[in-house]
């Protein structure tokens, strides 16, 4: 732990250096780049992403084509890594301009994370803390799938990364750095032919604590001040807290050449 509490602290400072430059939620569109490949390794954005969001502790940029709605995510942070793995990255998107989750919903990765109550009233969680280089690498090949709700004409709430519906999703895990892209055709989410900016909800789920039915519920965990952000108790009580933060996005568009 204390060889990866110095490499949390390094790049720690590298990414709020960077992070000074960058604003916080990403203003107007993004064309995306000509030749896009959804392979976890960014190639096309040599510059950098877009935005970085310092409650979600992550850089991302939302882009668009004709057919396409883009989402990349990169985080050098032990906890915020953690998190996205045991609970998945969820985009929500709300044509209307509202700030309610009642729009079609994309969440990467889909996981069985969870927890166990007891008898007694205890809760276990049957998930692991992943900060391990080697098991994430590991864990990310196992997970394969994705989760979607209100996508019009798409049957199935669970997908593989490999359906016909032409959702494209890919983690990579490189050098303490995670890297999540997804890719959803437009008629998928509403938004062929939108002219008006429409809302989104960019959130990190975590893995809530459940209540014991008749039982007394379980304090909130919270993050020890005495401890480093990367010790397994303080990354346990940010897993167990969603996060996320409202944008707003307006579709770029070609520029016609004349």
């Amino acid at each position: 732990m204390k060889k990866i509490s110095l490499l949390f602290i390094l790049f720690l400072n590298i990414g709020l250096a960077y992070a000074q430059k960058l604003p916080n939620i990403q203003p107007g569109g993004q064309l995306l780049p000509a030749k896009i490949s959804i392979d976890g390794k960014l190639n096309e954005w040599p510059n950098g992403l877009n935005a970085y969001n310092k409650a979600l502790r992550i850089e991302y940029v939302l882009a668009n084509n004709d057919n396409n709605l883009y989402l990349a995510i990169r985080t050098k942070d032990v906890g915020t890594t953690a998190k996205i793995l045991a609970g998945g990255l969820t985009l929500n998107i709300n044509t209307s301009g509202k700030k309610a989750d009642n729009g079609p919903t994309i969440t990467f990765p889909l996981t069985n994370s969870g927890y166990t109550i007891s008898e007694t009233g205890g809760t276990k969680a049957n998930f692991k803390v992943l900060v391990d280089s080697s098991a994430i690498v590991k864990a990310i090949k196992e997970l394969n799938l994705i989760k979607v709700n209100h996508l019009p004409g798409v049957q199935d709430s669970v997908l593989s990364i490999y359906n016909v519906e032409g959702i494209k999703a890919k983690m990579l895990y490189d050098n303490t750095t995670l890297v999540c892209e997804m890719m959803i055709p437009k008629k998928l989410l509403g938004l062929v032919d939108l002219s008006t900016p429409f809302a989104y909800h960019l959130k990190l789920d975590g893995v809530v604590r459940p209540y014991f039915t008749g039982g007394v519920p379980p304090p909130p965990l919270t993050p020890n001040p005495r401890r480093s952000p990367t010790h397994i108790s303080n990354i346990t009580a940010e897993i167990s807290v969603p996060t996320g933060f409202w944008g707003e996005y307006a579709m770029a568009k070609q520029t016609a050449i004349k």
